[in-house]
Parts: C-alpha cells; structure tokens; sequence
C-alpha cells in the first residue's frame, strides 16, 4: 500500500541467526518493514572460499525472493559472498550487479558496502581487523580492498595476538569476537601505523554497532567495519534517516 513503510530485505548466509533483522530497525530513525531470506545452501562449509564463490546462482535465488516480496533494498550480510575467488574491481562489481539484477531492486553487500563507507569517509590508508578469519579470508580480503583502490598497511587476525591460538576454521569464531579481543586488535593495528586513515573490522560474526563511536573515541580514528557498513549502505541507498550516535564517524558522511 501506498505510504507504507519501506521493506528492507536482509539476505544472509545459511545457517547463521542475522542480528541485522532486529539492529537495522533500531538504526532507521524512520519506520521500515523487514524480511530476511538465507542463501539456501545449509551446512556450507566456510573455510573453503571456493564453496562461497560457488554459491553465487543460489544467492541470486534468494535475492529474486526478496525482490518478489517487495524489498525496496537488499542488505547482503557475510562479507566475502561478493568478493571469494574474485580479485579485481570489474569482477566483484560485475558479480553485485548480477545479484542487483535477480532482485530487480538496489542490493548493498557487505564487501563492497565497507569500500563505499571508506570511500565517502576519503580514507584511503587502512589497517584492517578480521578477528576470527583465517589465513586463506585474510589474503582473500587484501586483494579485494586492494582492488578498489586501498592501500592496506596491515592486516590481521586475532591470532595474531599471543593469547589466540592459530584460527583453523571460519567456525571457531566465538572465541575471537568478544569487545575486549576485538579492542585489543584495533589497538594493536593503531600502534603500529598511526598514519592509517581508517580502521577496519572485516566479519559478520563481529557486531560493532553499540561498540563503534566508543572505540573511534578512544582510537581516534574512524572504524568501519562489516556490519555498520552495511547499514550506512542501506540507510543512504533508500534515503533513511538515521538514529543519532550510532554509526560513528560514518554518521556525518550521510546524504
């Protein structure tokens, strides 16, 4: 009906519970509609990126299913589902455009939402935290910010840290995504180029929302990360206000 509010689709990866179905809400300062749909690949295995690569005629199913109920914009959650098994710029935008085109409405992903925030942010220096990648997600990750132009200073997961054992599966994530863990990275990050523009928190599983202005306050840097990205991409896409004191830094770069 006319004058209803808008239905935001969120489209996320199978067999993950998506919190952006209950935060987005919560960030729109205007009413919106939800309806999510997952990729319908359960018991995906992760750690082969070359299995999400795969996905792609699937994510378009899902997509077309969102579109058809009416999305007026799509989120795509889990980070690297435009980008694996891509590594340059025309491919991973080729790829998000084929997606677009199976929901017949604007879709925003988490991968190449990150690079727009950092764009209107002009950052173009960047360290980037993926907590609970491993090692095969964070080359995937540099060549993709790479490709769009990034000049990424450093790069790392929370095993990096000598309190992490080496991250082996996508699926020990729990361990590596607590505030605390995460806070320690971005520091670690800081200190070792404090040159950097912007930092980076790569990882759905990581939810930087509530915790965002706090650590851009103490880091005294911008802090973009998967999910706030993705909303910053939304809310600017379908021309939402935004609750103030959320988004952090990316809060100003809103049309």
């Amino acid at each position: 009906m006319t004058g209803d509010p808008p239905i935001i689709g969120i489209l996320s990866p199978p067999d993950w519970c998506e919190p952006a179905v209950q935060e987005f809400p919560m960030l729109s300062a205007a009413p919106v509609r939800m309806q999510q749909a997952m990729v319908p690949l359960p018991g995906l295995n992760y750690d082969d990126l070359q299995n999400i690569s795969e996905a792609q005629t699937q994510v378009e199913v899902a997509a077309q299913l969102l579109g058809n109920a009416g999305a007026r914009a799509i989120g795509m959650t889990g980070t690297p589902f435009v980008w694996a098994g891509l590594s340059t710029k025309a491919d991973i935008e080729a790829r998000h455009a084929s997606i677009a085109q199976a929901a017949g409405c604007d879709v925003v992903m988490a991968g190449t939402a990150i690079c727009e925030a950092l764009q209107d942010l002009g950052a173009r220096r960047i360290a980037v935290a993926t907590p609970y990648y491993t090692e095969s997600w964070r080359e995937q990750t540099r060549v993709a910010l790479h490709a769009f132009g990034f000049d990424v200073a450093s790069i790392a997961s929370a095993d990096s840290m000598d309190s992490i054992t080496r991250i082996k599966s996508i699926a020990d994530h729990d361990a590596t995504t607590d505030m605390d863990t995460v806070l320690r990275l971005l520091t670690d990050l800081r200190r070792q180029d404090l040159d950097t523009d912007a930092l980076v928190v790569a990882g759905a599983g990581v939810r930087m929302l509530d915790a965002t202005p706090r650590f851009e306050a103490e880091l005294g840097c911008p802090i973009v990360s998967s999910d706030t990205a993705l909303y910053y991409a939304l809310l600017k896409t379908v021309g939402l206000p935004c609750q103030p004191g959320l988004l952090g830094r990316m809060e100003a770069a809103l049309p």
